[in-house]
């Protein structure tokens, strides 16, 4: 094999640093440099689906708390006798007679079953002038009481001295027995 002139052995050096670089570039640094962009895109991801979560995680919290305050809430409003027919009848025949207004008669209705409480339904007659019957009406719908005021039929006095006569339909509203409570549809 034949010495290489100084010229020609600086062009294999430059060749061969080439050859050097181009495969470290084309062999090493592109896929160094590919799997870098995939990590940052993936970190972005990630980064993404952290903040994701921690937005539902802090909704969720939120929503626990409400579901606690309405929890609290509808609890207010349900009856608040162990029996909640004859505590709704001793509490209207308490009031009646309170505001000087005549029970004539209470008839219970059919309990149901209303959104995850239990609904009691009675029909109250009541005779009374107007202004007691408003009061009554009124009273019965104070919060302390927990009863509701569904409907009202007033009849007008057969005699300019009679008194009217008004057929007031009173719910109250209880909690489901723990059995059937279980067994709601969420």
């Amino acid at each position: 094999m034949r010495q290489l002139a100084p010229r020609e052995k600086v062009v294999v050096g430059i060749g061969a640093s080439a050859l050097v670089l181009f495969v470290y570039a084309f062999g090493l640094l592109l896929p160094a440099r590919r799997a870098l962009t995939g990590a940052v895109s993936q970190q972005a991801q990630y980064r993404e689906q952290l903040s994701e979560a921690d937005r539902m995680y802090r909704e969720a919290m939120a929503a626990r708390g409400q579901i606690a305050t309405l929890t609290e809430q509808s609890q207010s409003l349900m009856s608040p006798w162990p029996d909640v027919m004859s505590g709704m009848v001793g509490e209207i025949e308490r009031l009646s007679k309170e505001l000087g207004a005549t029970v004539t008669s209470i008839r219970p209705g059919e309990t149901e079953s209303a959104d995850g409480s239990l609904r009691q339904p009675a029909t109250v007659k009541v005779e009374a002038d107007l202004g007691k019957v408003v009061r009554l009406l009124y009273e019965l719908e104070q919060p302390s009481r927990r009863l509701w005021v569904e409907g009202v039929e007033i009849a007008s006095p057969r005699q300019a001295d009679d008194k009217l006569t008004a057929t007031v339909y009173v719910a109250a509203y209880s909690p489901l027995p723990e059995s059937e409570a279980e067994n709601a549809p969420a």
